[in-house]
């Protein structure tokens, strides 16, 4: 991979204080029309900003050495007007906000009028530059061969940029929002609809776009990992950098209302997300817009054609992958909602290992790495974030039924199969006394239905199915043996 030159993803918008701004009047139309024309002015702004990133790209993806140009200069002349743009909409707002000549509804008003323009510039330059997703793989793929900084890089770091400087813009005025409209100490929340005022829906849009864009990106990686070892230790993005921008834009991708946890929302936009990558055909809504609106995915993405197999894989490794950087306890909060798209997505994967015939004998090279990578992902899962009764069944089912069905592999209790130094029943030992560690200590017979839940007891029912099964093969291969001389 080459070298990561980082994307500019945290912006500090730098507020300047207008001087005898124009348009704090009393008359409102001519407040709006002096807004309007100030909406207006940014214009040249937003299409340089667009010019200087084609150029980059373009420069990226020429063969011939006339039309290259210096890639690094041209994104420094980027992130400055980024800069720009920020200064400008932040500081008008900021003077909006905090003017004392100005009545509550002509403020409300204004900051209303202001912001809707802004947003209408940041969607046309985004429809301009286009998604992070239906960038051409070349660029991608490039990037990943260079040892040092390319343009390929730097084309990829600059959409980033751009994106997250959009997000940054329309946070801030969701920061500011509460203090222009609840600005009644004896009614602090008067005005409880800001979260559906198109500054709050626009920068929840823009993250989720953002995000799933990071996830289609994440796909074409996967893709190139090949090696075991490569799986498990692989980056699921583009570079370090962009770990941190998904965690930053995951924060801002819900929206909870009053009578919703955000850990409800999280929930829902995890899954709704994860699950259109896999079914994205069966969604017919803003899932499907095209690349050019603000759907959630592009109308043809690049897994659009994929198996639906593979891609519950992918979404295995790819939340695995996610969940190996989420080190701060808020990071594995935001993480692991995503359990049950991980469940869905085993229960799709457990159908291409298990051999229609009972006459097979063994897996592929390539079905055994698989099924190595695939317990070794998810036992990761369960030692990290949840000690998970449900999952852990479901995956001592799908091992029982592929031991069963493969004859002659045994991997249970192959020592040449093992996932760090642990043969399955091992690992599996470990992972249920981790996940009821004090069964057999506490509880006996009928207590147990008091002290355990439904997937405990459905657990430890299989369990113990297991070992009995383990026992007896151990004893009949001690009775196998010849007898000492």
């Amino acid at each position: 991979m080459a070298k990561c030159i980082g994307s500019v993803n945290k912006w500090t918008p730098k507020c300047t204080v207008l001087k005898n701004p124009d348009f704090l009047v009393a008359d409102v139309r001519q407040g709006d029309s002096l807004l309007k024309k100030r909406v207006e002015s940014s214009e040249p702004l937003i299409l340089d900003i667009a010019n200087d990133y084609f150029r980059i790209k373009q420069s990226a993806l020429a063969d011939e050495d006339r039309y290259k140009l210096d890639c690094s200069q041209t994104r420094d002349s980027l992130t400055s007007k980024l800069e720009q743009l920020l200064e400008e909409t932040t500081s008008v707002v900021s003077c909006i906000s905090s003017s004392s000549s100005l009545i509550a509804s002509t403020k409300h008003r204004y900051f209303i009028q202001y912001t809707y323009g802004v947003i209408e510039k940041l969607e046309q330059l985004m429809q301009i530059v286009g998604r992070l997703s239906e960038i051409d793989q070349t660029l991608f793929l490039e990037e990943q061969r260079q040892l040092l900084i390319s343009d390929h890089s730097i084309t990829l770091h600059s959409m980033v940029s751009i994106w997250t400087a959009a997000i940054e813009i329309l946070k801030f005025f969701c920061r500011l929002a509460p203090q222009v409209f609840n600005s009644n100490p004896e009614e602090p929340d008067e005005y409880d609809f800001l979260d559906q005022l198109e500054f709050s829906s626009a920068r929840v849009r823009f993250a989720r776009a953002l995000l799933m864009d990071f996830t289609i990106t994440s796909w074409i990686k996967f893709n190139h990992l090949v090696k075991y070892e490569d799986l498990i230790k692989g980056l699921p993005f583009l570079c370090q950098c962009q770990m941190k921008t998904f965690f930053n834009t995951l924060l801002l991708a819900t929206n909870a209302k009053a009578d919703e946890t955000p850990e409800d929302k999280l929930e829902t936009f995890m899954y709704d997300t994860y699950h259109s990558i896999l079914d994205h055909q069966c969604r017919p809504s803003m899932m499907t817009m095209s690349a050019r609106r603000f759907g959630i995915i592009p109308l043809e993405p690049c897994h659009a054609k994929a198996n639906q197999s593979d891609l519950a894989y992918f979404l295995i490794w790819h939340i695995y992958s996610v969940s190996r950087y989420a080190k701060e306890d808020t990071m594995k909060h935001l993480i692991e909602p995503a359990h049950k798209i991980l469940y869905k997505s085993f229960s799709i994967v457990r159908g291409s290992f298990i051999p229609s015939s009972s006459q097979v004998q063994r897996l592929s090279p390539h079905q055994e790495e698989r099924f190595k990578l695939l317990f070794y992902m998810l036992s990761h899962w369960i030692e990290k974030f949840r000690k998970d009764a449900k999952l852990l069944c479901q995956i001592l089912e799908f091992a029982k039924s592929v031991d069963g069905t493969v004859k002659e592999a045994n991997y249970m209790d192959n020592k040449d199969f093992t996932i760090n130094g642990l043969t399955l029943f091992h690992l599996f030992t470990k992972l249920f006394n981790d996940t009821i560690p004090d069964y057999g200590s506490t509880t006996n017979g009928d207590n147990e239905k008091q002290a355990y839940g439904e997937n405990e007891l459905k657990l430890i029912q299989i369990w113990n199915g297991i070992l009995d099964e383990h026992l007896r093969k151990q004893g009949e291969a001690s009775s196998a043996k010849p007898p000492a001389k």
